[in-house]
């Protein structure tokens, strides 16, 4: 039978490194990093214990009924899933918030619903501990009045080191922790959002209850709104009020996790940030192709009336039959760069005039136009918005045609190709600290990066970025991330 005595200090080292005891695995052992790991794994077995023992007292002294009224309460205002269809949400962060931070209503409503006269009127942990406090050592008390008092609420990632932990900051009171988490430090990366009750004990913080859904940088500005809204633009709420605002922020991740594992189909815009409907309008013309053609032919600001013409289609007799006039405009409110803007086509053909848009605004834009140029000798006859299902399921009706070998990667990779690319990204990023974005509230970058009220929310645009461009199926204009912080003084 292996001895179990602990060897002496001056023994051979029992791992068979040849060193003596002392001097090798009791070092490591006493070490402070090992300290750290038993008082965690301590919390963590306090932890277990508590919440099993509570989720066998609470039933037995509130009755059966208690937990799907918590868990009515815990979906309250978000369309609510069945007890038994929600595993990974209902351990993950349903059952801590039953044992920590829950508190029934006493309401009459909640009285008849519950069939009891006696309601929880503090969390269900301390309920256990008003009761069975002999049952617990005076440290897991201890961690379980911390949890108790501990507040639900949203933190961003910072740094994160696998399989050991994570620096997490409080997005609503800014207080930073360093959180001894194993298991969730292995899928957790520097700028998510987690929804989670961080417990502070002896010198350890660690992760009781948290979201099963990481909120992206992207929607962290989202967060922020919510945090806008309860403590006034800019500002932060104390940690120890926190708990006053727990249904709100809980019902503001519930919502947002909804919506990421539910995405809505995008609303895609066109250049002037218009809703994305193609529209055609078709009229009757009252007047010669080339009287419509003269009327209208100065709509395009690509090409002259003369180039225009070339192209035209022309009767029997020499008389103008067919021609499209490109509708346009010069430069664009979102792309500097641009000289013009192409709004639709305007195409004449014998006594029919037929305009193709990309929005409604642009339809009405290009109504106007028609009738001052024209009158009475052009009449609407008709106006079709296409949806974009309509646009998408014709296109895929439409005969294939094989594919040339050569794919857009390939293409990317021509020297020509690749040269304007680049010239594009330099000129789109050169401007970019300028433009008015709506996720920083219409403010531009170099504007945001100067207020503090503003400056978290260009952190996590940027932490995005950052993200999209080391993803290799990336498809958009490379940035160098480094130096736009740089620029930005970030």
């Amino acid at each position: 039978m292996a001895s179990t005595k602990r060897p002496g200090r001056n023994d051979p080292c029992p791992c068979g490194s040849g060193r003596k005891y002392k001097q090798c695995c009791l070092a490591r052992e006493s070490s402070p990093q090992t300290d750290h790991e038993s008082l965690r794994l301590r919390l963590r077995r306090a932890e277990g214990r508590i919440v099993e023992a509570t989720l066998r007292f609470a039933p037995e002294r509130f009755g059966a009924d208690l937990i799907h009224h918590a868990w009515a309460d815990f979906w309250s205002g978000v369309e609510r899933p069945e007890l038994s269809d929600d595993g990974l949400e209902r351990e993950a962060l349903f059952l801590p918030w039953l044992v920590f931070e829950w508190v029934a209503r006493s309401d009459p409503e909640a009285r008849r619903e519950l069939g009891t006269r006696d309601l929880p009127r503090t969390p269900l942990a301390r309920e256990y501990l008003a009761e069975h406090r002999s049952r617990l050592d005076a440290f897991e008390q201890q961690f379980l009045l911390a949890a108790c008092a501990s507040p639900l609420s949203f933190h961003i990632v910072g740094s994160v080191e696998r399989g050991r932990g994570f620096a997490a900051r409080d997005l609503m009171s800014g207080v930073e922790n360093w959180v001894a988490e194993h298991a969730a430090s292995e899928s957790l990366r520097h700028g998510d959002a987690i929804f989670a009750k961080l417990v502070a004990h002896a010198g350890v913080t660690l992760q009781v209850g948290m979201g099963s859904t990481c909120i992206p940088p992207g929607w962290v500005g989202r967060v922020i709104d919510s945090r806008d809204l309860l403590a006034g633009f800019g500002g932060r709420i104390a940690a120890d009020d926190l708990r006053t605002f727990e249904g709100e922020l809980r019902h503001r991740y519930l919502e947002l996790s909804h919506e990421l594992h539910n995405p809505a189909p995008p609303l895609i815009r066109n250049t002037d940030g218009d809703e994305l409907v193609p529209t055609t309008l078709r009229y009757a013309l009252h007047c010669s192709a080339r009287e419509a053609f003269d009327a209208l032919a100065t709509l395009s600001v690509v090409s002259t009336p003369e180039e225009q013409l070339e192209s035209a289609e022309l009767d029997a007799n020499g008389a103008l039959a067919k021609v499209e006039i490109t509708w346009g405009k010069r430069g664009n409110r979102q792309m500097k760069s641009w000289d013009n803007t192409i709004l639709g086509t305007v195409e004449v053909s014998g006594s029919e005039l037929v305009v193709n848009v990309n929005s409604k605004k642009r339809a009405r834009k290009i109504e106007r136009e028609i009738r001052r140029r024209l009158g009475t000798r052009a009449k609407l006859e008709a106006k079709l918005h296409e949806s974009l299902d309509d646009l998408l399921d014709r296109e895929r009706e439409r005969p294939t045609r094989p594919r040339d070998r050569t794919t857009d990667r390939e293409l990317e990779e021509q020297p020509e190709i690749r040269e304007l690319l680049d010239e594009a990204a330099r000129e789109h990023w050169a401007s970019w600290p300028d433009h008015e974005l709506p996720a920083l509230l219409g403010r531009a970058p170099r504007e945001a990066a100067r207020d503090p009220a503003l400056r978290e929310r260009l952190e996590a645009l940027l932490v995005e970025f950052e993200r999209d461009f080391r993803d290799p199926e990336f498809r958009g204009l490379p940035c160098d991330v480094a130096e736009l912080r740089r620029r930005l003084g970030m």
